[in-house]
């Protein structure tokens, strides 16, 4: 059976029967034991008075036990009376009168171990199965004198009253644990299908998000533990849908930026590929070769431009890429912002932007220099690049508890409210035409991001329009201090 429900079902319907089973053994036996238990102690009260009967024959002086007429007289009708087979024994277990003679057991000593435990002074009983009459009960009490046994009555009771009594009980049970079986089965299925059924709902929702179709939600129903997996379920499809939705449009906006210097250097170089034709017009003071030099400069520059936002594609896969590999080592955070501002120098120059080294304190983190690095540098450069001349960029590093504080301020324009959450995607710009004018990729703050958080750490922005903008990274400092030289 391959049916999840179809195999809960089958072994709830086996559990149920076998306790079901189980409980009508354990029930028959204890019908049982308790028929036999009552048999037994009413077989002893006939016994004692068929031997309160025949007593007086076996006192001293009556005639011999196996000629007395009256001794076999009382124990016929009291046979009749009891409907028992009554045996009457001497000292020696021989029998010398019984219920059924002539065609009994007159004369024939008896070996049963019960009739020698009465013999012995002790009221016995044994249960045993004739292939003739079936089950029956053997009763044997003692015939006492002076506290000495002299002899024995021997009752044989027939059980086959109690044996259909208990057949039909058992019918009787054996009806009611198939109806019981049956509910059972039903409500198994019931339930199998209850617990299947969201089951099943997820695989074909898995089986639809396996084709393509990431909008699949199955609905929650309970808190039980398929209730939580159909939610985790739920969960994880919404953040593959706008994981898929973040990956289209990363690749439309890859599309759109590689669309744009290749459509400039395409229309700088067919007129370049024109002039090449011997019979095309040229100008007699050389201004063509002017136009040609101005054409390959933007083309250069467009080539430029692609190369950086190729290169800054190729990192930031490498950074997203689960195998990526930090070099980790202690950085102190204030050196390192030094190194930067000192390389920067020139380009903050030329952008006529002042560019600050404000409180930097000494602070230890660990982690990869390189990329580290790499966040003050993207961070620093956009300052400059988006801060305007006249303005200032100012770069600070402080240590606050456990966590150590790098901050890129800048004093320029501001960013509106509406941008700031965006910020950190990729290809996400303010301004776009101006960005593109910058030089820039839009993946700069997208790299940030992704090497503070391997870092373990942080990274925001505030801004507001017209006060400036300030980017700060949140990293672990490292417990050591840093000692000065």
């Amino acid at each position: 059976m391959r049916s999840l429900a179809g195999r809960l079902a089958l072994t709830h319907l086996l559990v149920v029967l076998i306790a079901v089973a189980a409980m009508d053994a354990l029930v028959l036996v204890a019908f049982e034991r308790l028929a036999l238990h009552q048999r037994q102690v009413a077989a002893f009260t006939e016994t004692n008075i068929a031997v309160n009967l025949v007593e007086p024959y076996y006192r001293p002086g009556c005639p011999p036990l196996e000629s007395s007429p009256g001794l076999l007289e009382v124990v016929r009708s009291y046979a009749t009376q009891s409907g028992s087979r009554v045996l009457a024994l001497d000292g020696s277990g021989r029998v010398v009168a019984d219920s059924m003679s002539p065609a009994g057991y007159t004369g024939r000593t008896l070996t049963h171990p019960e009739v020698a435990a009465a013999l012995a002074g002790r009221s016995a009983s044994r249960r045993r199965y004739l292939p003739t009459s079936g089950w029956v009960l053997y009763t044997v009490a003692p015939v006492l004198q002076d506290k000495r046994p002299v002899g024995a009555v021997f009752l044989a009771t027939s059980l086959a009253d109690v044996t259909q009594g208990l057949a039909g009980v058992a019918r009787t049970m054996v009806l009611g644990s198939l109806a019981a079986v049956l509910v059972a089965g039903l409500a198994g299925v019931a339930a199998a299908r209850s617990v299947t059924g969201p089951v099943v709902r997820l695989t074909r929702a898995v089986e639809r998000m396996g084709r393509g179709d990431l909008g699949q939600r199955v609905a929650v129903r309970g808190r039980d533990e398929v209730a939580t997996l159909t939610r985790a379920f739920n969960e994880m499809a919404t953040r593959l849908q706008e994981e898929d939705e973040r990956r289209r449009e990363f690749l439309a906006d890859v599309a759109h930026e590689l669309q744009t210097p290749v459509a400039a250097i395409r229309a700088m170089a067919e007129p370049m590929a024109a002039g090449d034709d011997p019979s095309a017009p040229r100008q007699a003071d050389g201004s063509d070769l002017e136009v040609y030099r101005e054409f390959a400069r933007e083309m250069a520059g467009q080539a430029e431009r692609l190369g950086r936002l190729v290169g800054d594609l190729l990192e930031l896969a490498r950074l997203e890429s689960p195998k990526v590999r930090l070099t980790c080592e202690e950085v102190d955070l204030a050196d390192l912002a030094r190194g930067v501002l000192e390389s920067l120098r020139r380009d903050a120059e030329a952008a006529g932007v002042d560019l600050r080294a404000g409180s930097l304190e000494p602070v230890l983190v660990v982690g990869d220099g390189l990329r580290l690095e790499q966040v003050l540098v993207n961070l620093v450069t956009n300052g400059l690049r988006y801060a305007g001349a006249g303005r200032t960029v100012r770069v600070d590093v402080s240590r606050e508890g456990g966590e150590a504080r790098l901050r890129v301020a800048d004093d320029g324009p501001g960013i509106a409210p509406e941008h700031l959450p965006h910020l950190f995607e990729r290809f996400y710009r303010v301004d776009r035409s101006r960005s593109r004018r910058g030089g820039g990729t839009g993946l700069g703050l997208a790299i940030v991001k992704r090497i503070v958080e391997l870092h373990g750490g942080s990274v925001s922005v505030v801004s507001r329009p017209g006060e400036g903008t300030t980017f700060e990274v949140r990293l672990p400092a490292a417990r050591g201090p840093v000692k000065m030289s």
